[in-house]
């Protein structure tokens, strides 16, 4: 007896009314062409890998398919080419998928393979593709493989401890797929100035100028930086101790730190204290001359600096950071630098 369960979307169903149920032939169509081609995954899986490959688990949709199944590592670029050539072989050689029933010890002797949760009673259908698959499996099928198409990975991962996942589209919508992908690579090239066939290498290019760039942008920044600081720093001499502060808020934290380093290299008997607001917090630096070292300690004067901006630090006696909640308060916390000098060397 077969049962189909329903949803009434208007008016009402009645004892004795007569219903046409339809099947959907396109949405048909797509399973079946995926469904056949998870035959063909892991059959090619088990070739090119290991017939340590066992299904953990699939989907079958109408326009793709999910396929899980136990391996120990990430399947390379050149292992996945292997596996989607097989599989394609496969499908244009346009062999018939047959199906037929028996009983459940015969088709496990002969080979077949049972599919990950299934269930199975003492007779079983039996699908074959050539010599390439034989499954135990009861869903729908195409005739004949060339019926798949062209079929496509989309992706691998992981999911779990030693599974992995394989995703794929075939017919139409690899067919979507390739034309989605043929349409990025002309936008790319026309991008780049440069024929598909050379994206790769104008591609290249274009990084290499963008270095390029990128450090002659950041050479910039510093040369400005420093004509910056030699401006607009504030310098206060303190029991010989020279205390430099600048707010830097255009430079980041490595930034920060390459001025700080070339700053004390200039001069050895200088405190140098930099702050900066970045995404709406307050950022302290604290570099000590080599000359003063022994007399001013970088992480407890970056702490003492910290509290003011609502926060601490530390790092090595010679550098030291401090991050804070209040950036409102960081012109207070550079003002305060040379008076926390005074107390450190005092102490």
């Amino acid at each position: 007896m077969t049962l189909h369960r329903v949803r009434v979307d208007q008016d009402a169903l009645e004892a004795g009314q007569i219903v046409v149920a339809e099947v959907d032939a396109e949405r048909r169509a797509g399973a079946r062409r995926h469904h056949t081609a998870t035959h063909l995954v892991h059959a090619a899986l088990r070739q090119v890998l290991g017939t340590h490959v066992r299904q953990a688990g699939s989907l079958v949709a109408p326009d793709r398919l999910r396929f899980d199944f136990s391996h120990f590592e990430a399947i390379s670029s050149a292992a996945q080419d292997e596996i989607e050539s097989l599989a394609n072989e496969v499908a244009i050689g346009d062999l018939p998928v047959e199906t037929r029933e028996m009983d459940l010890d015969a088709a496990l002797a002969a080979g077949a393979r049972a599919f990950f949760g299934d269930r199975y009673g003492e007779r079983v259908r039996v699908v074959s593709i050539g010599e390439f698959s034989l499954e135990l499996c009861g869903g729908t099928h195409v005739g004949r493989t060339g019926e798949i198409g062209p079929l496509l990975i989309v992706a691998e991962r992981g999911v779990a401890a030693g599974v992995r996942r394989v995703e794929a589209v075939t017919g139409p919508e690899a067919m979507h797929l390739v034309r989605r992908e043929r349409g990025a690579l002309s936008d790319a090239s026309r991008a780049l100035g440069v024929a598909r066939s050379e994206l790769g290498e104008g591609l290249e290019r274009k990084l290499e100028t963008l270095k390029k760039l990128q450090k002659e942008n950041e050479q910039l920044r510093m040369r400005l930086a420093h004509g910056a600081v030699s401006a607009q720093q504030q310098e206060t001499a303190v029991d010989g101790v020279s205390v430099l502060t600048r707010e830097v808020d255009e430079l980041n934290r490595g930034q920060r730190r390459d001025l700080a380093d070339s700053l004390r290299q200039k001069n050895p008997s200088a405190v140098i204290v930099l702050g900066a607001r970045e995404e709406g917090k307050a950022a302290l630096l604290v570099a000590v001359g080599r000359a003063v070292a022994a007399r001013v300690d970088a992480r407890a004067l970056v702490r003492s600096l910290g509290s003011i901006v609502g926060g601490g630090g530390g790092g090595r006696a010679d550098l030291a950071e401090a991050g804070g909640r209040h950036p409102d308060k960081l012109a207070s916390a550079l003002a305060a630098a040379p008076e926390a000098v005074r107390k450190l060397l005092a102490g």
